[in-house]
């Protein structure tokens, strides 16, 4: 185990190293408070053994510090020649967790070491578990918001991230728009071509969409069964049309043989609503909005875009 042993006396280094070491423990050695402080934050040991008296620094303080910097918890043990209960008392009140009392008795000693180190292999693997349980999480997290076919953000996602967005733009006067997008003809495409290639049909359409999202708070997502929806914050009118005309290239441009459809292609029909500031609309009627235009687009022959504004409803 890795020992801080701090102590201003040499002779009281070199007999308590000694003993340390024959116990088969690894020591760093400091002569003063502010010592021990650096060598603390370099070698990040397991336990520190700390001498109450010393000059500039005393060990009440050195603890003092120690707790107030370091995230982690480390086993302190005061060494001192008081041995007085209310001495004892004190020093576990300043933040150590155990007393040693001088001169050192090499068996009393050893003891204590063992079950400091029972505690410190308890404290890493407490840690390594802590670790092993936020990697966890955050897959979970990951897991939890994408959709589990195309690999993008999920129709939960979408409901989090237009309100965060809807939100956003309502407190500070900016536009948004939001894009909803219906692959064309696609029940006519799993019909003749098979629910697979449908499946690989739905994850390439949404792999292209999620490389329109440029910008980091632009979210395409799956918004239900061929339905895609793409978010775009701070977005006026122009700029929605203008990507959803990108979309539709883009589409295209996969080149998905489509026998069923008109185009012989998979193409795809974008409704894009659109408001200026955001005011006294939520992110339901948003949808509701984005959602008229694409039946609007399918109304003009599929393949195409539609756009409502706020205002015009």
């Amino acid at each position: 185990m890795k020992t801080l042993l701090v102590d201003d006396t040499r002779t009281e280094q070199l007999v308590t190293s000694t003993f340390l070491k024959a116990l088969g423990h690894e020591v760093v050695i400091a002569g003063s408070g502010a010592q021990a402080l650096q060598l603390f934050q370099q070698h990040q040991p397991d336990l520190v053994l700390l001498d109450i008296v010393m000059p500039e620094m005393d060990g009440y303080e050195v603890v003092r510090q120690l707790r107030e910097q370091s995230q982690n918890w480390v086993p302190v043990i005061f060494l001192s020649g008081k041995a007085e209960p209310q001495d004892i008392l004190y020093g576990i009140e300043c933040g150590a967790d155990d007393y040693l009392v001088k001169p050192i008795n090499k068996i009393i000693l050893d003891a204590k070491m063992q079950a400091m180190e029972r505690i410190s292999r308890m404290r890493k693997q407490l840690i390594q578990t802590q670790d092993q349980l936020s990697q966890a999480n955050l897959i979970l997290e990951k897991q939890v918001s994408l959709d589990g076919l195309t690999g993008i953000a999920n129709r939960r996602e979408f409901d989090l991230h237009l309100s965060r967005e809807l939100k956003r733009s309502q407190r500070d006067k900016q536009p948004l728009v939001l894009l909803l997008c219906d692959i064309d003809w696609f029940k006519n495409y799993n019909d003749y071509y098979g629910h697979i290639a449908g499946d690989h049909c739905l994850g390439k359409v949404a792999q292209a969409l999620d490389r329109l999202s440029l910008r980091p708070g632009d979210l395409a997502c799956r918004y239900g069964g061929e339905e895609f929806a793409m978010i775009l914050p701070n977005t006026n009118l122009d700029g929605g049309i203008s990507k959803a005309k990108a979309i539709l290239k883009c589409i295209q441009e996969l080149a998905i043989e489509h026998k069923k459809s008109s185009y012989d292609l998979i193409t795809i029909s974008v409704g894009i609503s659109f408001c200026e500031q955001c005011q006294n609309i939520s992110p339901q009627q948003l949808t509701q909005i984005s959602d008229e235009a694409l039946y609007q687009a399918k109304g003009k022959g599929r393949n195409t875009f539609h756009h409502i504004e706020q205002s015009s409803l």
